[in-house]
């Protein structure tokens, strides 16, 4: 199962990565469609890395838990 953080005005990656007890090159690599990270939009979701989110206790109103794939 992955998890996946809906980014918000102010955003970026190295505070979402920070929050996340992850790296932004883990973040990159869990989110492929990201071409420049420098241009993240409010209202986009980013998949976080698998382990991020077995470490961390994240805010609910944020986060969203995604079934695998069938």
């Amino acid at each position: 199962m992955s998890q996946t953080y809906l980014i918000r005005p102010g955003d970026n990656l190295w505070s979402i990565s920070r929050e996340n007890n992850t790296s932004v090159t883990e973040l990159l690599k869990a989110n492929p469609q990201i071409n420049d990270p420098a241009l993240i939009h409010p209202g986009e979701r980013l998949t976080l890395p698998q382990d991020s989110f077995e470490r961390t206790s994240p805010p609910s109103n944020r986060y969203t838990t995604v079934p695998p794939s069938a």
